[in-house]
């Protein structure tokens, strides 16, 4: 079987677009934090703790598409490298916080980000703008029942 694309548009083709883009990004993403000591999955959590300081795990994992036991797991690492507290419980939720020190990592972070951000900023807006909108699309596809109820 050829990786190359087809002139027809193959769900295959689509695929193998979206793997190979998906590898250059995560190599690129580890090769940037390598130093930081952090994943780009912790990036995230402390990039959203950042902007909202009343997160709980629940909310972190649905904001991230992934598990709440997923979540834990990032959170744990977080914590043990102080870049992350938690909080006193509120209402039987066990809150979390991004420390200074979480803030001064996700602020190397970003920094180390930048190649990456300004490589796809150099993309046309309106092509930047399609593929937002057309993997989005790939993704609600991808999120739906195939019994026809897409509800």
């Amino acid at each position: 079987m050829s990786l190359q694309p087809t002139p027809w548009g193959t769900p295959a083709d689509v695929i193998n677009a979206v793997r190979r883009v998906n590898k250059l990004l995560r190599r690129r993403f580890d090769r940037s934090l390598d130093g930081l000591y952090i994943s780009y999955a912790q990036y995230e959590v402390l990039l959203l703790l950042a902007g909202d300081r009343n997160l709980h795990a629940v909310a972190i994992a649905r904001e991230l598409k992934i598990t709440p036991q997923a979540v834990q797991k990032l959170v744990d690492k977080l914590t043990l490298g102080g870049l992350v507290d938690h909080l006193p419980p509120d209402g039987g939720v066990l809150g979390l916080r991004i420390t200074h020190e979480g803030l001064a990592r996700l602020r190397q972070a970003e920094s180390a980000l930048e190649d990456t951000g300004r490589r796809i900023g150099a993309l046309p807006h309106a092509l930047r703008t399609n593929l937002v909108d057309e993997l989005g699309s790939v993704e609600r596809a991808l999120s739906r029942p195939l019994d026809g109820d897409y509800d």
